[in-house]
Order: C-alpha cells, then sequence, then structure tokens
C-alpha cells in the first residue's frame, strides 16, 4: 500500500482504488504576471514502476479541466483531461466507466540528447479511482486556484 505525506496546502495526490499506485503533486512555483501559469514535481507510483517530471501548467489549462471536474461531480460521470505546457511531458486523463468509478490515464515524459542524439523515457498506465475522492481532488485544486488571484 503506497502512503505519502503531503508538504503544503497545494499539494495532492491521486490514489488507486487499490492504494498501491498514486500521481503525488507538488507545488513548486507560480507565474501570476507574464504567462500565468505553475510548477509542479509529479511523482509516479504505479505498482513497482516510478517515476518523477517537473512540469508546468497554464493558469486557463487548470481552469478549464477544474471547471470539468465540477462538471462531472454534478451528472456523475464524464471525460477529464489535464496536460502540461511542454507537449507531451505529462498527459493526464480521468474516463468514468460507472457513476462511482473513474480510470486515471496518466504519461510523464523526459526528453533529453545523448551523444547529440535524442532519447526519450516514457512511463505511462492506468488505475482506478474512486468517486468519493474527488470532492477532495476540487477542493485541492479550488485551493490551488486561489494562487493566481
Amino acid at each position: 500500500m503506497t502512503t505519502r505525506k503531503l508538504i503544503n496546502d497545494f499539494d495532492f495526490i491521486l490514489f488507486s482504488l487499490d492504494r498501491r499506485s498514486s500521481l503525488q503533486f507538488t507545488f513548486i512555483d507560480i507565474e501570476t504576471e507574464r504567462y500565468p501559469s505553475i510548477s509542479f514535481l509529479v511523482d509516479v507510483i504505479d505498482h513497482s514502476f516510478t517515476g518523477s517530471i517537473e512540469i508546468w501548467i497554464e493558469k486557463n489549462i487548470l481552469e478549464e479541466f477544474y471547471n470539468s471536474l465540477k462538471e462531472t461531480m454534478n451528472s456523475r460521470e464524464g471525460n477529464l483531461s489535464l496536460g502540461s505546457m511542454s507537449p507531451e511531458e505529462f498527459k493526464l486523463s480521468m474516463i468514468s466507466i460507472r457513476k462511482d468509478l473513474f480510470i486515471i490515464n496518466y504519461t510523464i515524459k523526459r526528453t533529453k540528447y545523448l551523444n547529440n542524439k535524442l532519447s526519450e523515457t516514457i512511463l505511462s498506465g492506468s488505475f482506478e479511482y474512486d468517486r468519493e475522492y474527488l470532492n477532495k481532488f476540487e477542493q485541492d485544486l479550488r485551493n490551488i486556484k486561489k494562487l493566481f488571484k
């Protein structure tokens, strides 16, 4: 079972139904003026696979995701997606498969050059997420949105 401790009020964790997988978002920085966006360190644990990446998410994209989450909570079904500013660096989707259960799909990708050759490391997977945790997730995102005011 995976247990993790949050560092501050702007961190959040999405746990799998069996608590053996998780995505932890740790707040790093925020840009409120030039190009409103927020940075997180995303740590992935999916059974015995792990990875992490620092990402930036645009304020508008985060707000759209938040609004879609609220709609999904009201209708008890829906599909949500969130991505980083750098294309394909981070993707998250939440797909409703029943009124009480979602599948979370994620991908993190780190790109680097080794000896003048492009090298990509990709970790992707999915896990079940219980709808009962949506309220906490919505509260976490609402707190993060307040940083932009």
